[in-house]
């Protein structure tokens, strides 16, 4: 099966053109394989930062619930979607890695995020400590899911069909 029939398959059209359902958010975040192939997709759009973003929260939780089980895609490590060893200990380390990746204004890989999440996220980045928690995470990362699930699958499934 090629590419594109994957991609199909995977992100809204059947291999006979048929509508099927999109696939979760969630379901994409916890196959490695459907991970890939959306970087990819979104590499070639220029926006590989937010499943990189997601997947980064993902992280976050699973090493602040201790989930040792969890898997990085490898698309994911090249584009900072994963909590580097050297930035694990604390949440308020492990949320400053996230912040200074994805939401920091000189970040190379910022996030598109609304006026309102971003400010929260600075006020907590300019805090003494820089008090990051997984929960200073949540809204932000809800935007983004909302904007991979309104926008970037979609456009996958579009690309896939033609």
């Amino acid at each position: 099966m090629g590419f594109f029939s994957k991609l199909q398959k995977t992100f809204g059209r059947g291999t006979t053109g048929e509508a099927t359902p999109l696939k979760s958010i969630d379901e994409v975040l916890e196959s490695p394989q459907l991970f890939n192939e959306l970087m990819v997709f979104c590499q070639s759009e220029y926006s590989p930062e937010n499943p990189a973003f997601l997947m980064a929260v993902r992280h976050f939780r699973a090493l602040r619930l201790g989930n040792k089980s969890f898997h990085i895609p490898v698309k994911a490590i090249p584009a900072g979607g994963w909590i580097p060893p050297q930035h694990r200990g604390s949440e308020a380390t492990m949320g400053a890695y996230v912040y200074d990746t994805f939401i920091d204004p000189a970040s190379s890989t910022q996030v598109n995020l609304p006026a309102a999440v971003f400010r929260e996220l600075q006020t907590v980045a300019a805090s003494p400590g820089r008090p990051f928690t997984l929960d200073s995470f949540a809204k932000a990362f809800a935007e983004i899911v909302n904007l991979v699930r309104g926008d970037t699958q979609k456009r996958m499934a579009a690309a896939a069909a033609k």
